[in-house]
């Protein structure tokens, strides 16, 4: 899979009716196996530019192609269906339904699909195996509410995995979590590039950058500079 940012800003109105421009003339290539960190503090622009690259967010100039395709040639519901099948989200606020068990807030991907993707019994099988990695096993049958923020944060994770997505768009992951947890996720999501995933993650933790291909750190708009992660050998894009 490749997605391709051309010439991207992005801009919208504050609340005094000022233009806000979080992302100026973007340029940003990304292929299965690569992995890539957004550094900054908040507000730069890390998420604008996440959600850009998951295609929940247009542009307000510039082109976005996913595999070659114009994202101008996606209507709405092809557009959800893209971000359904290949598309893997961890958002800053976990967004769990307070309602379900770990185990059914997982399950959600499977459910949102229909059952299309897969059998009733390989999807058991795949919760039961995030919920054996991501250390939730014992927490399977409670609600959000009786977690810890740490633990409501790696069911947030396990949830965006369920589907096996091509894409994985990470914001903040490393939120709530320890040292110990910390390190355990930007394993985790170092992994899932070897997998020839795209992995993006925006964070203002640098201990992140360790486990990513790329690291760029975004500022005024632009990606201002690159700082090689472990084992990274690439191109500006």
């Amino acid at each position: 899979m490749e997605i391709s940012l051309k010439n991207i800003t992005h801009y919208y109105r504050d609340g005094t009716g000022d233009q806000v421009t979080p992302l100026r003339n973007i340029d940003l290539t990304m292929r299965s196996g690569d992995s890539l960190v957004l550094y900054g503090p908040s507000g730069c622009g890390k998420s604008t530019l996440l959600f850009i690259l998951g295609c929940l967010l247009r542009p307000s100039e510039g082109q976005v192609d996913i595999d070659g395709r114009s994202l101008l040639h996606y209507g709405e519901k092809e557009l959800a269906e893209l971000r359904n099948r290949k598309m893997g989200f961890m958002f800053q606020a976990c967004y769990l339904l307070p309602t379900l068990t770990v185990k059914e807030n997982i399950m959600l991907p499977f459910w949102i699909q229909g059952g299309k993707a897969r059998d009733g019994r390989t999807e058991k099988k795949t919760v039961e195996l995030l919920l054996e990695q991501l250390e939730l096993t014992e927490r399977a049958d409670f609600l959000p509410y009786q977690l810890s923020g740490g633990q409501r944060r790696r069911v947030a994770m396990a949830r965006a995995l369920a589907n096996d997505p091509e894409v994985i768009l990470a914001d903040e992951p490393t939120a709530e979590l320890d040292e110990e947890k910390k390190d355990f996720v930007g394993k985790w999501l170092g992994e899932q590039a070897g997998k020839k995933k795209i992995v993006v993650v925006a964070t203002h933790d640098p201990q992140l950058a360790v486990y990513a291909g790329r690291v760029y750190s975004l500022s005024q708009g632009q990606l201002q500079e690159k700082i090689l992660g472990k084992g990274a050998v690439y191109s500006s894009g």
